[in-house]
């Protein structure tokens, strides 16, 4: 499964533990962890936001690959991991989801 199949919509509103209680299953049925895994953010460009995810996944190893929009005010941010199981990816999201502003993808 590739990380764009996974709808994150539902993430920041009243449906958000349904949503990665379905995430979960995705994650288990999809046979490919442990394994590398690919989280996709979008942030206000502030340095302040920017060190918080990476703080978050300072302990994973993590590759980071970061691509301002045309006007700066956003910043796209890549982090790749390799991820033991579902859970630790599902905690990985609900740390940066109390990160105001963040988009995840």
């Amino acid at each position: 499964m590739s990380n764009n199949e996974i709808n994150s919509k539902d993430i920041n509103n009243k449906n958000s533990e349904e949503f990665y209680d379905k995430l979960k299953i995705q994650l288990d049925e999809s046979n490919t962890l442990p394994g590398k895994y690919m989280f996709k953010f979008i942030v206000p460009t502030e340095s302040s936001k920017i060190a918080k995810i990476q703080k978050i996944f300072e302990f994973a190893s993590p590759t980071f690959s970061m691509r301002d929009s045309k006007n700066n005010k956003y910043t796209s941010i890549s982090v790749n991991i390799y991820a033991v199981d579902s859970t630790s990816i599902i905690n990985y999201y609900k740390e940066v989801s109390l990160i105001e502003g963040v988009m995840m993808l």
